[in-house]
């Protein structure tokens, strides 16, 4: 009631005068789920299309300055204009999957799983500390491929990622795309296959400028396609798994 007063109280100010104007005066809704008593799988995820025509905050009010008086609305829609995020907090203390906690504390020897989780959680890295052995003179290298299998099952709701994406580190440690994917996403690959259970990218070009010296071998680093706006995750077999693990498959031609 004091929030639709504030607002009946500032039509015909300078408040209202234009978008500006009114995103200084009212700062937004800040709505959040109360978690309080729930188990594992008993919460859920709730996504909103704030920018669909139909999503908007209306007043219903009544104009005493009337005669007779008028009940009356005004519309406050959501649009391109308006300021919105979301605010995420991770538990993963709280996890009921017991190889979290372990690829969290041991960042270095082989998982049997590795962990990807959208919305600024989990991202896999992958590092090729022998990819050198593979380089030299007799063959040439005609394609790499990285292939990650999704590891056992999954909560139906939360299914895998529809594409997962590869970032390489510059010499600034910040996040950079991979040569490969200069020609489009299409040409790197990384959809999920639901046949086969697996991401598969082309990497020919990453792993080539690796062996020539061109680009140095930090590895990869593994994120969620829509990270920002889904809650998508998934489980991946990794290098330690003793069923189909991720692996690099890379194929030379000999001359």
């Amino acid at each position: 009631m004091a929030l639709a007063e504030r607002f009946v109280n500032a039509i015909g100010t300078s408040n209202m005068a234009d978008n500006d104007q009114f995103l200084q005066f009212f700062k937004g809704f800040y709505v959040r789920a109360n978690p309080t008593g729930l188990l594992p799988n008993q919460g859920g995820i709730l996504y909103f299309d704030l920018i669909a025509s139909a999503s908007k905050a209306t007043l219903y009010y009544r104009d005493t300055n009337a005669d007779p008086v008028v009940s009356r609305t005004l519309d406050l829609p959501i649009n391109s204009n308006s300021a919105r995020y979301t605010v995420v907090e991770h538990q993963f203390d709280r996890a009921i999957d017991g190889g979290l906690q372990l690829a969290l504390a041991d960042t270095i020897n082989m998982q049997p799983t590795t962990y990807i989780q959208a919305l600024a959680g989990m991202r896999t890295a992958i590092r090729f500390p022998d990819i050198m052995a593979f380089g030299g003179e007799g063959r040439i290298l005609a394609k790499a491929e990285l292939v990650l299998p999704v590891h056992g099952t999954y909560y139906p709701y939360y299914v895998p990622p529809t594409q997962l994406f590869l970032f390489r580190k510059d010499a600034n440690g910040a996040d950079a795309f991979l040569p490969d994917q200069l020609n489009g996403i299409g040409a790197i690959d990384g959809f999920y296959r639901p046949e086969e259970r697996a991401y598969r990218f082309n990497i020919t070009r990453y792993i080539q400028q690796l062996l020539n010296g061109t680009l140095e071998n930090t590895g990869v680093e593994v994120i969620p396609g829509s990270g920002g706006v889904s809650a998508n995750r998934v489980i991946l077999s990794g290098p330690g798994a003793t069923e189909t693990p991720m692996r690099l498959k890379l194929t030379f031609t000999d001359y």
